[in-house]
């Protein structure tokens, strides 16, 4: 993904996505449906969406909204799309923006001859990118609309989504269970029972003939039910204390870890996972021969990997390593602002290492440690706050700015004070070998105790998504 030399493109994609949508006429509304968002059985937003026939096919207005309080620090985020469908219900374009605090990114997508073209827009920058993508793809809050069409108890089937949080296309696996009756305010609903399956994470919707929703039991605590509209709009900020979110994503091993940092390496034995190739090996990372472990248990043996090179020029990897030098929305490498600041930061240093670790240390002490998300790099810059995956974006993208070759992990990491593992990310960075590092923690050399669960962008990380409150780990060997 590279970043456009000017607004132009934005313009030129937005005016021919209207343009496209001009020659569609008779619109008439099908359903207009409201749903509460429950955590934990507790209200923290609505979403509603409404779908409306065209000569074209047709087209989808959808909206979401949460706002919480987590420990005293206001979450809101909300999301609005405009979606056109073909008459088979296929994706062909859509604008989809979404607000988070202060902070907002929008982006605009149009499919041709099997090709996916995005703009994404935030924060002053904008980036273009085009994919391949397979043919009839669905927008993902479509799906039940898509689904009524294929609703006969015992199917099963495939089909390929567009996830427009994470911008990526992957197949959803479908299962048709039962049908049956549900109540809703006081009326009988006959729905279909579908149990809808993305890389290991199961929701269970309730789907009348016609495609509405009635129900949806999703992953990680999170519902939806139908509603009134003038119940869906009636919002009070949940308060959720910070104890509750670590008890939720806490892995406590079966023995606590004394001063992580002076461990060298250490062994664990992860279990709960769906296989063996769940837990991915690195250079700090190595899994154990799965020949001699137990089914769905992962031997991994960490180390804290100390850079060896004694000097690597700056810019040395250019050649080598572009794809961890690129700009992404996430990640504003390209940015004038984020340059100078690398600049400025690193101060004509030529050794990648040290300047690796002024970066490391400017991030650390320059970004207050707040529980509160960012959509980028430059968002981050601008609020100065921010959680681990905010930290390390930054980072990523003052580094690769420098000329220095950045990757991002998630995955999770010991915490002393909670006695436990939590979820948690941090970069990688190439000197002529990788090294992690933890602008969060403030560590020019991320400890043993870092487990890597997934890397890359944000479409790669679901793997983390589907192991949160599965796993467990217990301590094998540490050498300080």
């Amino acid at each position: 993904m590279r970043k456009t030399t000017s607004a132009l493109t934005a313009i030129i994609l937005l005016l021919s996505f209207n343009l496209a949508q001009s020659n569609q006429t008779d619109y008439e509304i099908i359903s207009e449906n409201w749903m509460n968002i429950l955590f934990e059985g507790q209200k923290i937003g609505f979403q509603s969406q409404k779908i409306e026939s065209t000569s074209a096919g047709y087209m989808v207005t959808s909206r979401s909204v949460i706002t919480l309080d987590l420990n005293d620090e206001p979450q809101n985020m909300s999301t609005s799309n405009i979606i056109y469908l073909n008459h088979e219900k296929h994706l062909v374009s859509f604008i989809s923006s979404q607000t988070m605090q202060n902070q907002r990114q929008r982006v605009i997508g149009r499919i041709l001859k099997n090709k996916l073209t995005l703009l994404v827009e935030g924060s002053g920058d904008t980036f273009k990118k085009t994919v391949q993508i397979p043919s009839g793809v669905h927008f993902g809050e479509t799906v039940s609309f898509s689904l009524a069409d294929e609703l006969i108890v015992g199917k099963s089937f495939t089909i390929p989504i567009y996830l427009s949080t994470l911008r990526i296309i992957e197949e959803l696996a479908v299962r048709i269970l039962e049908k049956t009756i549900k109540k809703n305010f006081g009326e009988s609903y006959e729905v279909f029972v579908v149990e809808t399956t993305i890389h290991g994470i199961k929701t269970i919707k309730y789907i009348t003939a016609d495609g509405m929703e009635l129900f949806e039991d999703g992953p990680l605590g999170f519902s939806a039910i139908k509603t009134t509209e003038e119940n869906a709009l009636k919002l009070a900020k949940l308060h959720v204390p910070i104890q509750s979110l670590i008890a939720f994503s806490l892995v406590k091993p079966d023995k606590p870890l004394n001063d992580p940092i002076s461990i060298s390496e250490l062994q664990l034995a992860i279990t709960g996972i769906d296989g063996y190739d769940d837990i991915p090996s690195d250079y700090r990372q190595t899994l154990i021969a799965a020949s001699s472990t137990p089914e769905k248990s992962a031997p991994v043996v960490l180390r804290r990997f100390k850079p060896s090179v004694a000097s690597y020029q700056l810019g040395t990897a250019v050649k080598v390593d572009k794809e961890s030098l690129a700009a992404t929305p996430e990640i504003q490498s390209q940015n004038g602002t984020i340059k100078k600041l690398a600049a400025d930061i690193i101060e004509g240093e030529t050794d990648a290492w040290s300047a690796a670790k002024k970066i490391n240390r400017w991030v650390y002490s320059n970004i207050e440690k707040k529980l509160v998300d960012s959509f980028s790099a430059l968002d981050v810059l601008k609020s100065r706050k921010g959680e681990c995956q905010s930290h390390t974006n930054l980072f990523a993208a003052l580094a690769r700015s420098a000329g220095i070759p950045t990757q991002v992990s998630v995955g999770l990491v010991y915490s002393p004070q909670h006695k436990g593992f939590l979820y948690h990310s941090w970069p990688s960075v190439y000197i002529g070998e990788w090294v992690a590092m933890d602008p969060t923690l403030g560590q020019d050399v991320a400890d043993a105790t870092h487990i890597k669960l997934a890397s890359g962008e944000p479409g790669n990380q679901l793997n983390l998504l589907r192991l949160i409150g599965k796993i467990s780990i217990s301590i094998q060997s540490i050498i300080r």
